[in-house]
C-alpha cells in the first residue's frame, strides 16, 4: 500500500455508483498522478524557498481576503487561484500538518464546522450541486513530511466537460475564483 483516499461522491454527476451520498477509503498500491504531482511540486518549492508553498498560499489568501469563503480559528475555506472546475473549494489547516489522520479532537470540531459551513453555501447558492470531495494526505511512507500540507478538496459538479477539456486536458473555469468566493459567502 502506498497511498490511502478517502473520497466522498454526492450525485450521480459526481460518479455516485450508489444512490445516495456516501465516502469510501481505498488503500491503494500507488501514489495517484495528481497527488504525486502534488507533493513533487511542494518538495521542490520546500527545498527552494526552505517552506511549506501552501502555507505560503494560505498566508497570501488570508491577507489578500478576496478567495477566503470562510476561517475559524484551524481551519481556513478558499476558492483557489488555480481552480480545476468553477467553485472549486479547499480546506486547509491553518498550521502546518502533512497527515490528516493525525488531527486531534479540537481540530476535528473545527473542521465539522468548517464543513458545515461551505457545504450549507453550496446548497444556498448553488443549489445542491453534485460533487466529488477528496482528503489529500501525505503517503504513509512519507509521513509527517515538512514540505506536504493535507487538504481537503470540494469539486462541484455543475459544468460539463467538452472536447477541449477532454481532448486537450485544459481545465475551463467559467467563474473565476474570486467571483465565486463572492457567491459562496453570500
Amino acid at each position: 500500500m502506498e497511498y490511502i483516499l478517502i473520497i466522498h461522491n454526492h450525485g450521480s454527476e459526481a460518479g455516485a455508483s450508489v444512490p445516495h451520498p456516501h465516502s469510501q477509503m481505498f488503500a491503494i498500491p500507488l501514489i495517484p498522478p495528481d497527488v504525486s504531482r502534488s507533493i513533487k511540486g511542494s518538495q521542490r518549492y520546500f527545498y527552494e524557498n526552505k517552506h511549506c508553498v501552501h502555507c505560503d498560499m494560505i498566508h497570501w489568501d488570508l491577507k489578500e481576503k478576496k478567495r477566503i469563503i470562510f476561517e475559524n480559528k484551524c481551519f481556513v475555506a478558499l476558492n483557489p487561484y488555480a481552480s480545476k472546475v468553477s467553485f472549486e473549494t479547499r480546506i486547509y489547516p491553518k498550521i502546518h500538518e502533512s497527515m490528516f489522520e493525525v488531527i486531534d479532537i479540537e481540530q476535528r470540531q473545527y473542521l465539522a464546522e468548517t464543513m458545515q459551513f461551505v457545504f450549507s453555501k453550496f446548497n444556498k447558492n448553488l443549489k445542491n450541486p453534485d460533487y466529488n470531495m477528496v482528503i489529500h494526505t501525505s503517503p504513509p511512507k512519507l509521513s509527517a513530511t515538512r514540505h506536504y500540507h493535507w487538504h481537503v478538496e470540494i469539486l462541484p459538479r455543475i459544468g460539463i466537460w467538452g472536447g477541449l477539456e477532454l481532448g486537450a486536458g485544459i481545465d475551463v473555469v467559467k467563474i473565476p475564483p474570486e467571483e465565486a468566493a463572492k457567491i459562496l459567502k453570500k
